[in-house]
């Protein structure tokens, strides 16, 4: 059956002898917070005084139908019993099961089901982003309909050199056999064998490629077909190709896992939102953002194979954590084992992500040294970060770029100077004079140590970074810089960006965000250069993430104007800014609240907060079941940013026969009582509705003054509670995401608008001839992208590849590019033998294209070799004839393949 597709036709293959049909034909297959966990029973460890936030409620008790607890010899005599028999196991398990089940359903039942709500619409969020970028894919490539080879060319520059080696791993024998094979390469930089998982940053593709061997294996072995070909009828005079469908496709697999992966991204963005803005709008906002300015936030759809692809959501998780961490007044070390872990996940795969996280330890330095987190929690930090750096140089078999990056020096200079500081700046105040020092130490011994470790390494693969940057700010010009800079990837933003952003009001909304937290650690900077009260000094630690957040945006904010295509971090984290727009801040600030209430208090008044927590202590295990209860109110504590007054617990056993279990709570043993705690007369407050609280009112003026309080609250914590207390937030929200609709919706048409079909019919003749006219070991040269596909469809060697970061590929690139320069024919063929080339692919259209003033390869060279400058180009000479020094063996509208006789 013929089925049209756009402008092929897909038809169902005739079935061979011993062929199954895989698919009948028919139509195309182209297609807040928690509560405190809730405890039942009857004795009761409670009283104690959240000092930094009130609790969630009191606890009620509810009886247990089990028989007191027995002590003495019946008691021993039944364990005995009970003890004895090849049932004991057994009988232990099944108690404990019980016991486990029965703590965990009060917790399950009363769970918030906010919390679930939450991560639902997450799902939804990444679900939506799946469908759109998978879309956009298939629309601009019609994917589905290609042929193999066509699908291979689509993976153009460095994408088909990464999804090479996924196929070299696929197709081999076994898995270790492929991976055995990547690791001793001597395809890409003939005749060098190198290890390209040390080079490349190629987990991704082992990974993927250990994937896709499992998953084919067992649907083989349930007999579960995984693809579908068709013949497409291409048309034009084409000879028609086979196109298969389906997750047993290598390319389609590649390219689905991405997929999922990016639409995981889009989930921790909404939950990333909601967490840091205390509010499920934030994360609609900050998804509604991404959305609305999708173009400028990632590339995934057009380019799925490249490293960022891979990478950034990692980042996303890797910031969420540390959010995370930010707030929490006491780290804990499964936060800084998923931070090590998130680290690794986002280094592993992309050569550029210590820049990224460079700018993120600058940053929380910059945070550190104005006071707004302690030095003891960055340095749990940079223990994190160094741990993570360590595997990664391990995993990548000693990669030495890693441990001579700007990175790494970095997070030893921080070390030390959050070491050496209090012993040499002797000083109790955090003076102005005093972060200028300890930011010049930084910036100074960062570049040192860098220039140091890179001169006993004997490393010079990341100089081109600097001469980038040099290229900026002075203008400075060579091949290897040009190379860079005439790309518009790597150009100064574009001027028409911000405005996009603005059209969006994404930038404006920013702005209102930025303005606000500035001008709030403005204040609290004034007052700890002031030597303000405790209290002041003591309350800007719960805005560490928000200046943090604010120092990254202007990183990112530098780093996308130099090079515009680091824009692909700074427009998501404006998304992500963009969420406290519906931030009251009670999530993130509560505890302020509380303590300026506290603090605000007469001497003589009284507060209490009575959280108590009960359950029948009749067994061993019921005891163990109130410890695991007393255990999770701890650590619930500290998740919500609260301390417990332990020296005011205690525990209050009744029943004459009680066992009178010795409890503790965090790291101190709780004292026993044997008499009722009286409750105290309290007026509740409903504005700090967030905690149940007590305080003796019995004069007007102690009204006024709690009132004065709340408000002065409400003045310094929230960021827009001023605007919320006139305006509903909802509505606040939804007429802001409602104006961003209209040019948002547009933005959205406009990609969906894009219909194309891939097709590169020079590409295709140049690969199908080498195929058939050269020899397996034929060496091959040329531009760097066609070097790409040369490898991946036809697997023949060659002497240079798209990726640029390695010193002595560069030296070998500008040998190659020489057929561009205006040197003499001898020369150029001669250093191309010494690199062992067989065949050059010419293209003429680098010969006389020029994307800008200065950009044309001849132009590039003539900043390079200025000796020859103003003598006609030699790949002007080749074009028109080749001979004496090379012969011309295919020719077609894009390329010339010339052959280089030997000497």
């Amino acid at each position: 059956m013929v089925v049209p597709a756009r402008g092929r036709n897909k038809e169902s293959p005739p079935l061979k002898p011993g062929q199954q049909q895989h698919q009948s034909p028919g139509a195309s297959p182209r297609s807040g917070r928690g509560r405190p966990p809730h405890s039942p029973g009857r004795q009761v460890p409670g009283g104690a005084r959240a000092m930094r936030k009130g609790g969630g409620g009191r606890r009620g008790a509810r009886s247990d139908p089990q028989r007191p607890c027995r002590e003495g010899p019946a008691a021993e005599g039944e364990r005995d019993v009970l003890g004895r028999g090849p049932l004991r196991l057994l009988r232990v398990c099944r108690d404990r099961l019980r016991v486990f089940v029965d703590d965990r359903k009060a917790f399950v039942i009363k769970a918030d089901s906010k919390i679930w709500l939450t991560f639902l619409l997450a799902a939804f969020a990444g679900v939506l982003h799946w469908c759109h970028i998978t879309t956009l894919f298939e629309n601009d490539r019609h994917f589905s309909h290609l042929s193999t080879l066509e699908r291979e060319m689509a993976f153009r520059t460095e994408m088909g050199l990464y999804y090479s080696y996924f196929k070299i791993i696929i197709e081999a024998p076994s898995f270790w056999n492929g991976v055995w094979a990547i690791m001793n390469d001597r395809l890409t930089e003939y005749p060098l064998v190198i290890n390209t998982l040390q080079r490349f940053n190629l987990y991704p593709e082992v990974v993927l490629a250990s994937w896709y061997r499992i998953y084919t294996a067992i649907m083989d072995f349930l007999g579960v077909p995984t693809k579908t070909c068709w013949t497409v009828n291409r048309g034009k005079g084409l000879s028609p190709v086979e196109s298969c469908e389906g997750l047993g496709d290598p390319a389609s697999f590649y390219v689905a896992v991405i997929f999922l992966l990016n639409g995981l991204m889009m989930s921790l963005f909404f939950i990333y939102g909601t967490y840091l803005s205390g509010s499920r709008l934030g994360g609609l906002v900050t998804v509604m953002c991404f959305f609305f300015n999708h173009g400028e936030c990632t590339r995934v759809m057009w380019t799925p194979p490249l490293r960022e692809s891979f990478s950034y959501p990692f980042l996303v998780l890797q910031m969420l954590l540390l959010t995370y961490i930010l707030r929490i007044p006491n780290i804990n070390t499964g936060s800084l084992i998923a931070l090590c872990v998130s680290n690794i996940f986002f280094m592993l795969p992309w050569q550029f992500a210590q820049f990224v996280l460079l700018t993120q330890i600058a940053s929380l330095f910059a945070v550190c040294i104005m006071g707004y987190i302690d030095s003891c929690k960055l340095q749990k930090i940079l223990s994190a970060h160094m741990v993570s750096l360590v595997v990664c140089f391990i995993l990548m078999f000693g990669n030495s770029m890693l441990l001579t990056s700007y990175y790494a020096a970095s997070l030893v200079v921080i070390w030390g100077i959050l070491e050496l500081s209090p012993k040499v700046l002797k000083s109790s105040r955090r003076e102005v004079y005093l972060w200028v020092i300890e930011g010049c130490a930084w910036l100074f011994g960062t570049v040192t140590l860098k220039y140091l470790t890179s001169l006993a390494f004997g490393i010079a693969d990341d100089a081109h970074i600097g001469n980038i940057l040099k290229s900026k700010f002075i203008g400075y010009k060579d091949f290897d810089t040009l190379m860079y800079t005439c790309a518009a990837e790597f150009d100064f933003m574009e001027k028409e960006t911000p405005v996009r952003y603005t059209k969006t009001l994404l930038l404006p909304v920013v702005v209102v965000v930025f303005g606000v937290i500035i001008k709030k650690a403005i204040k609290y900077l004034r007052w700890t250069l002031s030597q303000a009260g405790q209290y002041e000094r003591e309350e800007r630690f719960n805005h560490g993430e928000l200046v943090y957040h604010a120092l990254q945006l202007l990183a990112y904010s530098v780093l996308a104007i130099l090079i515009m295509r680091l824009k692909l971090f700074l427009t998501p984290h404006l998304c992500v800014m963009a969420s406290l727009v519906c931030s009251k801040q009670e999530s993130i600030l509560g505890p302020g609240l509380f303590n300026i209430f506290v603090n605000g208090l007469d001497d003589g008044a009284e507060f209490a907060d009575a959280t108590k927590l009960g359950g029948v202590a009749r067994t061993p295990d019921r005891c163990a079941a109130i410890q695991r209860e007393l255990n999770r109110l701890e650590k619930w504590a500290d998740r919500n940013l609260m301390q417990f007054n332990k020296g005011s617990a205690k525990v209050l056993h009744l029943g004459r026969n009680n066992c009178r279990h010795q409890y503790m709570l965090g790291a101190a043993q709780l004292e026993s009582c044997f008499e009722k705690r009286t409750g105290i007369s309290a007026l509740v407050r409903p504005q700090l509705e967030c905690w149940v609280q007590f305080w003796a009112a019995q004069y007007k003026r102690g009204m006024d003054i709690l009132e004065k309080v709340q408000q002065r609250a409400t003045r310094v914590i929230k960021l827009f509670g001023w605007l919320f207390c006139k305006i509903q937030p909802k509505t606040l929200v939804f007429a802001i995401l409602a104006l961003m609709a209209i040019e948002g919706s547009a933005n959205l048409q406009t990609q969906w608008n894009i219909m194309g079909e891939f097709s590169n019919l020079p590409q295709e003749e140049l690969l199908e001839w080498i195929k058939v006219n050269t020899r397996q070991d034929a060496v091959f040269a040329g531009a760097m992208p066609t070097m790409a596909s040369v490898k991946l469809s036809t697997l023949r060697p060659i002497v240079n590849h798209p990726h640029y970061e390695d010193a002595g590929l560069r030296a070998r690139t500008k040998v190659v590019y020489s057929m561009y320069s205006r040197k003499p024919a001898k020369e150029v063929k001669r250093e191309l033998i010494k690199l062992g080339v067989n065949y050059y692919i010419l293209e003429e259209s680098l010969c006389v294209s020029r994307k800008k003033p200065g950009c044309s390869m001849p132009e590039i060279w003539d900043v390079e070799d200025p000796a020859n400058s103003g003598k006609i180009p030699l790949c002007t000479l080749m074009s028109k004839d080749s001979r004496p020094y090379f012969i011309t063996v295919f020719e077609n509208s894009n390329y010339r393949v010339l052959k280089i006789p030997k000497e």
